[in-house]
């Protein structure tokens, strides 16, 4: 997943980290004036503590970004020949430039690597749900829609299942909000363990309402697919409110399989499941009910 476009932020970071880098190097340039007109021993003895500090950096420098090996060769060359330059101001300019270089460089990696790595946390959680920690909608609408474009090109079916948690308000007004949240908790988790194989997405749709989506699939596996997520819901026996129907907290599964027709969105087939989701509630909840169209 992309989650920031290095393009465009390279050259607007970069800029920022040698506007940063300047008056550092400034300074150092003007402590080397300081030096350049005192006597010429102690000139190369501070010369060459700065040679040195500057040369352990570069190669810092080059080693994190594991790239242009023959820059830190080439650094060390420039400087070293810089203590035959005269006038003297000479060397002290190209120790200048280089420190420039090397110290804009590293606020570069620091500034946009940085922001890059918080620009990635930013869209990581963009798509997370808060309470329960999976997939949002948001992140199951692009997941969808690409899966959705795949599978039309390869001529293959789709299979969205839509879950919704059997009388979830009472629930919610018997043990209160709390409860409620460490509801939807347990449950997302379960379902979330039977989406293991690769393309599979599960995610909160909303409120009480998950969705899930499984790719090239069989209608024998679909169903022993959705009974083992109504049985892992089950299987927690979280307690019911007192006037539900079951003793535990229990889910209805709506599903619908198709191969998609670009001509269509991949909201068809989520309206397919909430048509089965429907059927299920209908006919007492605790069901799986599949309702499949011909449009695949």
């Amino acid at each position: 997943m992309k989650v920031y476009n290095i393009t465009k932020d390279y050259k607007s970071y970069k800029s920022a980290a040698l506007a940063t880098a300047l008056p550092y190097s400034l300074m150092f340039l003007a402590v080397l004036l300081g030096f350049a007109v005192a006597p010429i021993n102690l000139f190369i003895v501070f010369y060459l503590i700065l040679l040195v500090l500057a040369s352990i950096w570069a190669k810092k420098i080059m080693a994190s970004l594991k790239k242009h090996p023959a820059f830190s060769l080439a650094v060390y060359l420039i400087m070293f020949l810089s203590l035959s330059f005269k006038p003297k101001i000479l060397a002290v300019l190209a120790i200048f430039i280089i420190l420039t270089i090397l110290y804009s460089r590293q606020l570069y990696k620091r500034i946009f690597l940085k922001n890059a790595k918080e620009l990635g946390l930013l869209e990581k959680i963009s798509k997370t749900d808060c309470l329960t920690k999976i997939s949002n909608r948001r992140a199951f609408d692009e997941f969808f829609q690409s899966s959705w474009q795949k599978a039309a090109k390869d001529i293959k079916p789709l299979t969205v299942f839509v879950i919704d948690i059997d009388h979830f308000k009472l629930y919610n007004d018997h043990y209160g909000h709390i409860a409620g949240d460490n509801c939807l908790v347990r449950i997302a988790a379960a379902i979330d363990s039977c989406f293991k194989r690769h393309g599979d997405m599960f995610a909160r749709y909303g409120g009480e309402e998950f969705v899930g989506l499984v790719q090239n699939t069989i209608n024998d596996d679909i169903d022993k697919f959705a009974e083992q997520i109504r049985l892992s819901v089950e299987g927690l026996e979280i307690p019911a409110a007192p006037n539900a129907p079951w003793s535990f907290v229990t889910i209805s599964i709506g599903v619908a399989k198709c191969i998609p027709d670009l001509n269509l969105t991949p909201n068809t087939l989520i309206e397919l499941a909430d048509t089965a989701l429907y059927q299920a509630k209908s006919a007492g909840r605790n069901k799986v009910m599949k309702y499949f169209k011909d449009v695949y």
